[in-house]
């Protein structure tokens, strides 16, 4: 039998290699198109988040911008990009962070600071295009409320132009990708000081280096002029839509700060001759590639799901712009909000700045993060109410004292800097009457109660308040939602408890001369660091995988070459 067998595959070789020649080529060919197609879908799978845009300019209507609030360029947007979304942040990097990572769509800067702006602050991502050069020509100026120094600012700068100066800084700071030290300039002998003010986040005019010190064109320029009057120099740092504000209320001597000229701000102060002028330049992501930095910022939280307190001011901020929360979930107080946060029921929270650095040092443990949220979306005086004009003038002129005499400071130190103080002793008079207080005992750290003690920023306040009158408080707790109702009932004398001043709460009561403004400030849980490990790692093989079968295909390529080749021998 098997001699039979033998006998019949001798005899049928050709046709028997031929069909097993045909069915090799067949699987091979197969194989490839298979191990291809996996390699692509694979490799499609890492990228799938970016998104794809072009770099035309005129591509951009329509899109979301990130800009600063106050810069000219909120302007140029809505003439030249009246489609367009603005989200705002306090300062040029936020911006920038917010194109690289994808939640907006591009930003705008001085033609002049592109290329500091991406290369040097390290967004391989980030290209720009400079546009509107008729459109809009875009000058750099020092600004100061003292004519006397930009006279003297101006005669500087005719010296620095006609030495080549400006030129050589220009060049160092803004014509290279590569990091530059402040120079070394002789400070001035003379006891007086300049102090400018200026944001320290305008990388290429002011920024900090890799050593912790201010540097850039505008920190130089700000040395050399100091150097010129004989004077030294102070800088003041701050946000940029401060800085006009704070130099016209005599605060500073000057702005040097990558500061536009426009016709609108020369009525608030004087301005020196254009030490740069150029175009602007638009920002936008490098083909489809957004940045893995793991950087976020409040517009990361934009449709998402938002926890509130019922009655809160918080909850018409979290479905306007820019949030627009897809859901909120109410809860009656800001640590149960927080702990939804932790336990994944929301994604995030608004609340104030002050509260959020109590809330998070309360219940951290590294698990959550603090975003400020520009004041052009949100910001609010804060007073207490009463029910009777008399008590509400009385309490004015205390706390106008209380200012005065230093113990509003030394409150907010004490109950506002994330630490967990004791309440001080209060002494008073008291005469036998008291005044009925509304409070809600969760809005740590202004009104809240440890071992059945009141304690808080408001609870000291309006204790000394009341003490003052030789009255005694008697604070009664309830939500923020009943506040309102029980002092306009005349149930309680008085409320408090981080109060917003809106129009629709003083027709039911009457407020207080606000003693502080709210910064809006929104929490979220941090992302889980082992799950983004995972992910990455799990990138990585992909990455990996798809290189090994792309060379395996190569490998069969080859195979498929070599069987062609005998196969054309044996013919």
């Amino acid at each position: 039998m098997r001699v039979c067998i033998t006998l019949t595959i001798i005899q049928n070789y050709d046709m028997i290699y031929s069909l097993l020649y045909r069915l090799m080529i067949r699987s091979v060919c197969i194989m490839k198109r298979i191990l291809m197609l996996l390699a692509v879908a694979l490799t499609l799978g890492v990228f799938s988040s970016a998104a794809t845009i072009t770099n035309a300019p005129t591509d951009y209507n329509g899109k979301t911008f990130a800009v600063v609030s106050g810069t000219i360029y909120e302007g140029v947007i809505d003439k030249h990009f009246p489609d367009s979304t603005k989200l705002y942040f306090s300062d040029t990097e936020a911006c920038l962070e917010a194109v690289s990572g994808g939640n907006a769509d591009a930003t705008l800067v001085d033609s002049v600071a592109a290329v500091p702006r991406t290369a040097q602050g390290g967004y391989a991502n980030l290209t720009h295009t400079r546009i509107l050069e008729e459109k809009l020509a875009n000058e750099l100026g020092a600004a100061s409320n003292k004519q006397t120094y930009v006279n003297n600012f101006n005669d500087f700068l005719k010296k620095m132009e006609k030495d080549g100066m400006i030129a050589d800084m220009e060049k160092r700071w803004l014509g290279s990708s590569t990091k530059h030290d402040l120079p070394s300039i002789p400070a001035g002998n003379g006891a007086k000081t300049l102090v400018v003010a200026t944001t320290g986040e305008q990388r290429g005019f002011s920024f900090y280096g890799d050593n912790g010190v201010l540097a850039g064109f505008d920190i130089e320029l700000a040395y050399r002029f100091a150097a010129y009057l004989g004077t030294n120099v102070k800088f003041v740092v701050m946000d940029f839509d401060m800085l006009i504000p704070y130099v016209a209320a005599g605060k500073a001597d000057m702005i040097i700060s990558e500061l536009s000229i426009t016709d609108e701000r020369k009525r608030k102060l004087f301005f020196s001759d254009p030490y740069l002028s150029g175009g602007i330049s638009l920002i936008t992501r490098s083909g489809d590639v957004v940045s893995q930095s793991g950087t976020r910022s409040y517009a990361d939280f934009i449709g998402k799901r938002f926890a509130v307190t019922a009655g809160s001011s918080y909850e018409e901020a979290a479905q306007s712009e820019p949030f627009f929360a897809t859901e909120l979930i109410e809860y009656e107080t800001e640590a149960e909000s927080i702990d939804a946060i932790l336990s994944d029921e929301a994604d995030a929270m608004l609340t104030s700045q002050f509260s959020a650095v109590g809330l998070v040092g309360q219940k951290q443990n590294g698990k959550l993060e603090i975003f400020l949220v520009p004041s052009v979306y949100y910001s609010s005086l804060i007073g207490v109410i009463a029910s009777d004009s008399e008590l509400i003038d009385k309490f004015n002129v205390f706390m106008k004292e209380m200012q005065r005499d230093g113990t509003q400071a030394e409150m907010t130190d004490r109950w506002l800097s994330g630490e967990e103080p004791t309440m001080p002793r209060i002494e008073t008079s008291w005469q036998g009457s008291r005044v009925r207080v509304a409070v809600d005992p969760g809005g740590y750290p202004y009104t809240y109660v440890v071992n059945g003690e009141y304690r808080g920023y408001d609870v000291e306040q309006i204790t000394r308040f009341v003490a003052s009158m030789g009255r005694e408080a008697q604070f009664v707790p309830m939500s923020l939602n009943e506040i309102f109702d029980s002092v306009s009932r005349g149930e309680t004398d008085m409320g408090v408890g981080y109060l917003s001043i809106t129009e629709e709460r003083s027709e039911k009561v009457l407020f207080s001369k606000p003693y502080t403004e709210e910064r809006l400030v929104l929490i979220a849980k941090k992302p889980d660091v082992e799950k983004l490990e995972q992910s990455n790692s799990l990138n990585r093989i992909t990455v990996v995988s798809s290189v090994a079968i792309i060379a395996v295909v190569l490998a069969m390529a080859f195979i498929d070459e070599r069987l062609r080749e005998k196969r054309d021998q044996d013919n």
